[in-house]
């Protein structure tokens, strides 16, 4: 058993050692890890609690969701969210001195103020990595769940923002 397990290493150990043909290999892992601020399900329900994704690893990340309609930046400091696509009517009127872009885009900060935002660029093209659906990034107090339903965004005093192409919520 011994001698089976021994072998079985060296052959795990050669695979990983030949896989990456640069200087640096990657191992992308999935950690289970319910946070301790992040909202549960109800006792009943069948959703599994969102998993921590290893994947995006960058200080700043950077992604997009796998329906690639939502792009993303997360750092300690807040989230900055834009959905490519919608068919919602911002809850918040374009305030008259927003001559620009206004309504696809939302921002939390890590204090919790949530608000849609006045920009004249695209994020379209920021994603250095896909956040799977079911799973979370967090930078400091804030954190990203992706869903089938939608992206949510908090910080971890509450505030923040559901993002979905038929919804942008701001709560907080």
């Amino acid at each position: 058993m011994r001698k089976a397990l021994g072998a079985i290493l060296a052959a795990a150990a050669f695979v990983i050692a030949g896989c990456g043909g640069g200087d640096t290999t990657v191992i992308e892992r999935t950690v289970v890890e319910r946070p301790s601020d992040e909202t549960t399900t109800d006792a009943g329900s069948n959703t599994p609690a969102p998993q921590k994704s290893d994947s995006i690893t960058a200080r700043d990340a950077r992604f997009d969701t796998p329906s690639g309609n939502i792009v993303c930046s997360v750092s300690s400091e807040g989230a900055t969210c834009e959905i490519l696509r919608k068919r919602y009517t911002p809850s918040v009127p374009q305030p008259t001195d927003c001559p620009l872009d206004y309504g696809h885009r939302l921002t939390v900060d890590a204090d919790g103020g949530a608000e849609f935002s006045c920009y004249g660029d695209s994020m379209s093209e920021i994603a250095e990595g896909t956040l799977p659906y079911g799973n979370y990034v967090r930078r400091g107090p804030v954190s990203c769940v992706s869903q089938p339903s939608g992206l949510t965004c908090r910080s971890r005093n509450g505030g923040g923002f559901f993002l979905s192409v038929d919804e942008a919520t701001l709560f907080g």
